[in-house]
């Protein structure tokens, strides 16, 4: 296996299987991710290695970052979660929903840990700066990047089909908006077009909002 270097700026590489078969012939796989590193990720822990034994038959499975989306710039935290590919027929498929277990081991803990320091860290923000709003600090977004990967990864497994659902909502009419990321998680359910819509008018609403504050004309 070979990991090749990231695509532009965007993080985005591949990772290429080669194998031969009885014959001699060498065949290749590609498998594109986000920033694939075969150890994992040291800056986000629930980003594991790359390959493992998750069932336990020995055959390793593939662990594949994936980006669903950030809150805007690239400086802004994005949503990436972990998605597994086990060996079929000489392919490597795309089998996350067959591995509950390694979400609920090497996963979703993590991410309940980032979600409730997030959370700690936000609001001490907000007690910092009363009256300023929790989305311009880092802390929220990086809350609501975890959890929009938790819910991602619950809607996968089957544990909660609509898991992310009703934040999404709140994000785009409650007092703590993210338009933004209520949009990736409607756009990936799917059949949500009237909250996208609504998501859509919200961003609408708030960059103007930040254009006037900043003294910019249409």
């Amino acid at each position: 296996m070979v990991v090749f270097g990231p695509l532009g700026s965007s993080g985005q590489n591949s990772l290429s299987i080669y194998s031969r078969d009885s014959s001699g012939k060498v065949s290749e796989q590609e498998i594109q991710g986000q920033a694939i590193h075969l150890e994992g990720w040291k800056n986000r822990p629930y980003i594991p290695r790359v390959i493992q034994d998750l069932s336990g038959d020995g055959k390793d499975e593939l662990v594949i970052p994936q980006y669903l989306g950030s809150a805007g710039d690239s400086a802004s935290p994005s949503a990436i979660w972990p998605q597994v590919y086990r060996l079929q027929n000489g392919t490597y498929v795309e089998a996350s929903r067959d591995f509950a277990k390694f979400y609920d081991t090497q996963v979703l803990p993590i991410l309940e840990t980032g979600i409730s320091n997030a959370r700690k860290a936000a609001a001490l923000e907000a007690r910092k700066m009363p009256g300023a709003p929790l989305n311009d600090r880092k802390a929220k977004q990086w809350l609501d990047a975890f959890t929009v990967t938790r819910d991602k990864i619950l809607r996968v497994i089957g544990r909660d089909p609509k898991a992310g659902e009703q934040q999404a909502r709140e994000w785009v009419t409650g007092p703590d908006p993210d338009p933004l990321f209520a949009m990736i998680v409607f756009r990936d359910m799917g059949d949500h077009q009237e909250d996208l819509q609504a998501a859509d008018r919200a961003l609408y609403r708030e960059v103007e909002a930040a254009r006037k504050a900043a003294g910019i004309n249409k």
